[in-house]
């Protein structure tokens, strides 16, 4: 089978993509953002394979048409396709139609429940690439999603001065039941005394920020914020910038597996299908959702 696709500005053939018809059986709905903006929520799930068994959605596949993935950089690929969003329709379903080449095979002893976290810690994983150990002493990671508190969790393997930053007292009784300091960030004052800051929710303040760095620091973006950053406190502080692509789904699941990341707690709430509807409008941060489950 062939299809057509438009790219390099005209239609090429190419081989099509098989297509899995699965049944989610756990998902992990993304937090609100730009890229969600106006669309069926889609996620990230852990589905009943008819052959394969377990597998796990990857959100992190490249598009393989942009000049990114054209010039060998598929890291880089700024249109990832989401299995349930774009090309790939499907959203919350107790089915689901979804392309072959978008899915991992999990080992069938793994907890649908641990593996969902995969993607999280995969986020977390390539955020902390950009923190070597000993080079920036100060670092805070600011957010509220599990991606943020699996990198303050390997932050505090590494550092007893790190630190988590959050907006939430859900995420503050997390972090300190692992052993992570962590702090309000209403409550953390403008010092600037920090080397280096680790932006992982996309939706909080940047320019705000910027007053917890000290001059010449650097601020990781693991997720892209929602407005732009205030560049005259960039150049005044002579801050660098540094952009972080998640690590694999498989590297997130071995570092589960093997115990340096933890899945427990990071769910606050488990919901059926029938409840997402109403909650979906609802302020939020990392809920795992119970696909085709009614009670």
């Amino acid at each position: 089978m062939t299809r057509l696709v438009r790219r390099h500005g005209g239609l090429e053939v190419e081989p099509s993509i098989p297509s899995a018809n699965i049944q989610p059986i756990r998902c992990l709905l993304p937090m609100p953002d730009a890229s969600t903006e106006g669309r069926t929520p889609g996620g990230v799930f852990v589905a009943q394979h008819e052959s394969r068994g377990l597998v796990i959605s990857d959100p992190y596949a490249p598009c393989r048409g942009c000049s990114s993935c054209v010039d060998g950089l598929p890291e880089a690929c700024l249109q990832r396709r989401c299995p349930g969003r774009g090309e790939d329709e499907g959203g919350l379903a107790e089915r689901q139609s979804c392309a072959e080449e978008l899915l991992v095979d999990l080992p069938s002893d793994i907890d649908p429940d641990v593996a969902i976290w995969s993607s999280e810690a995969a986020t977390a994983l390539g955020a902390m690439r950009s923190v070597v150990p000993g080079d920036r002493p100060y670092v805070s990671v600011v957010g509220d999603s599990a991606a943020a508190i699996l990198a303050g969790e390997l932050g505090s393997q590494r550092d007893s001065r790190f630190r988590l930053l959050c907006q939430r007292q859900s995420t503050l009784k997390e972090a300190e039941r692992r052993g992570i300091r962590a702090r309000l960030l209403s409550e953390a004052g403008q010092h600037g005394d920090q080397d280096v800051l680790v932006l992982l929710d996309g939706a909080l303040d940047v320019p705000n920020l910027l007053q917890l760095l000290r001059p010449r620091g650097r601020l990781v973006l693991a997720r892209p914020p929602r407005i732009s950053a205030d560049f005259f406190s960039l150049f005044r502080q002579q801050l660098t910038v540094l952009p972080s692509a998640a690590a694999s789904v498989r590297s997130g699941l071995e570092a589960l597996v093997q115990g340096t990341l933890r899945a427990d707690g990071l769910a606050e709430r488990v919901l059926a299908l029938n409840e997402v509807a109403h909650w979906w409008n609802q302020p939020r941060a990392r809920t795992l959702v119970r696909i085709g489950a009614t009670q």
